[in-house]
């Protein structure tokens, strides 16, 4: 587990929540009037509106990944790199870029992805919700 990068992660994430969507490894979106993806972008030092959100996976393959390449089909596995970049387990991997729809059908927020990373910080592993 590279802990320096989950510390950097989680602390990208409590000073961007804006930034992030479980439903999405990383994307663009155009729909500037909800000001749900105001002030978004790749560059973590300059938010200023390039629409581009992403999930746990997305944001450490944006913020970890540089070089990767996507493959011949123009697709990058966010789930494989991410798990590498952070030096994830499989089961750690799966609850902190996979569970992420809570018992109502809604993605979790922001809250639960800091939640997680906290958790795996100070005991090694990832409890559901």
């Amino acid at each position: 587990m590279n802990r320096e990068r989950l510390i950097e992660l989680r602390d990208f994430l409590v000073n961007h929540p804006q930034r992030f969507y479980y439903g999405a490894w990383v994307r663009n979106l155009d729909n500037r009037s909800d000001p749900k993806y105001q002030y978004l972008s790749k560059d973590k030092d300059k938010p200023e509106g390039c629409g581009t959100v992403g999930c746990v996976a997305g944001w450490a393959v944006a913020l970890f990944g540089d070089g990767i390449e996507p493959n011949d089909e123009g697709y990058i596995d966010y789930q494989c790199e991410g798990g590498r970049l952070l030096g994830l387990n499989w089961h750690n991997t799966g609850q902190l870029f996979l569970n992420q729809v809570g018992p109502d059908n809604q993605f979790y927020g922001v809250e639960e992805a800091i939640r997680r990373i906290n958790q795996l910080l100070d005991t090694g592993s990832i409890t559901p919700v």
